[in-house]
């Protein structure tokens, strides 16, 4: 079964503690899984990242970088 893309962001957050968004999209862009354009894929990764600050589970530690709470 696929992972959920907010999962694979914060497993992403998880092994590097604090990332800004120019480090996340690199990663995700080198991920030969993730087959989306890069203005969806930034629009994904900005949507998950919401969504795991809504859950108390990331927080934005400076301007474009988050990390783990």
């Amino acid at each position: 079964m696929k992972k959920p893309f907010t999962k694979v962001i914060y497993d992403i957050l998880k092994n590097k503690t604090e990332l800004n968004l120019d480090q996340l999209y690199e990663i995700l862009v080198a991920d030969p899984q993730i087959t989306w354009d890069e203005i969806t894929l930034k629009t994904r990764i900005r949507t998950s990242l919401f969504k795991l600050q809504k859950n108390n589970l990331v927080k934005r530690a400076a301007p474009k970088t988050y990390k783990i709470v």
